[in-house]
């Protein structure tokens, strides 16, 4: 009897620490959800920020290509004028 006793003894410590085990790995798995959850956060708002960067970038491309032609036209148009050939000044009447 006293064999049982000690056996019953042993199962129950083991059952405790079975369960403690238990409990701890779902507190971890409680945290770990908690913490996916604030990275999903996250990356959603790292992706709205990062398509708002597109846009401002596209948009910046955009002018910084207008202006570049722009520029460009303005020296070509210069290097005609001026290729060694001297115009005349306009007139008021515009000849």
């Amino acid at each position: 009897m006293e064999e049982l006793e000690k056996e019953l003894a042993r199962e129950r410590q083991e059952n405790a620490r079975l369960l403690k085990a238990h409990q701890d790995k779902d507190d971890l798995i409680g945290k770990l959800k908690e913490e996916i959850d604030l990275l999903n956060r996250d990356l959603d708002d790292i992706e709205d920020e990062n398509e708002q960067l597109k846009q401002e970038n596209k948009t910046l491309l955009k002018v910084v290509g207008q202006l570049t032609r722009v520029s460009g036209a303005r020296k070509h148009s210069s290097r005609r004028r001026t290729a060694g050939v001297r115009m005349p000044e306009k007139s008021e009447d515009g000849w």
